[in-house]
């Protein structure tokens, strides 16, 4: 919606911002612009964002959850350049629904690399980052029980892993699944991102 100028009626994914306001770099004209943090519930396939995620969409009204499985389309699958066109839609998107005043919480697998390098990260105010993880042999339990693959399997325990160890060092508030119910850890999900818009004074 606001890449089309509604001065000219010209579409740009290269339009400027200011603080407040969002330039058409064809005609000059401008309009009022709402930049608001945008944050990431993100983690390995199975180990319970989802869960946490719909607890969130059901139970909190200052901010957006949104699943982001509901745009996958093989069409998006290019890991060489880090899911780029897919990053892109959901940021795109994500920024429209801010202007209706909401912080956006996207859930799905996502690093920082993946989305800080995009173009459309200029629509945000900030970017943070949680991530649910389970211990490795209840990771192996969960997979099993929703049928994953030999494959999937391994890349999604990689993952988590990898969360684990290098998560804090990336800029990823971690939080550990694996003893904790989906409202138990929905919980600390909404704490951490309360916190972050207490920060930035989007909420008191």
């Amino acid at each position: 919606m606001f890449e089309i100028c509604p001065f000219c009626g010209k579409y740009s994914d290269e339009m400027f911002l200011t603080e407040d306001e969002l330039v058409c770099p064809g005609c000059g004209g401008r309009r009022p612009f709402r930049k608001l943090p945008i944050f990431f519930l993100t983690g390995a396939s199975g180990a319970g964002k989802s869960s946490a995620a719909q607890v969130l969409f059901q139970k909190q009204k200052d901010y957006v959850t949104v699943e982001c499985d509901i745009l996958w389309r093989d069409c998006f699958n290019t890991p060489e350049d880090g899911y780029a066109d897919y990053r892109e839609t959901w940021l795109r998107l994500a920024a429209n629904i801010t202007q209706y005043g909401k912080p956006v919480v996207l859930c799905g697998c996502v690093t920082p690399e993946q989305v800080m390098t995009r173009k459309r990260a200029k629509y945000f105010s900030g970017m943070y980052f949680v991530a649910v993880t389970n211990d490795s042999e209840e990771y192996l339990r969960h997979a099993k029980l929703r049928g994953f693959s030999e494959e999937h399997t391994r890349a999604s325990l990689a993952f988590n892993n990898w969360l684990i160890e290098n998560g804090k060092e990336h800029g990823i508030e971690i939080i550990d699944n694996t003893n904790l119910t989906s409202e138990e850890t929905a919980e600390k999900v909404d704490a951490f991102v309360r916190r972050k818009l207490k920060e930035a004074g989007v909420l008191t």
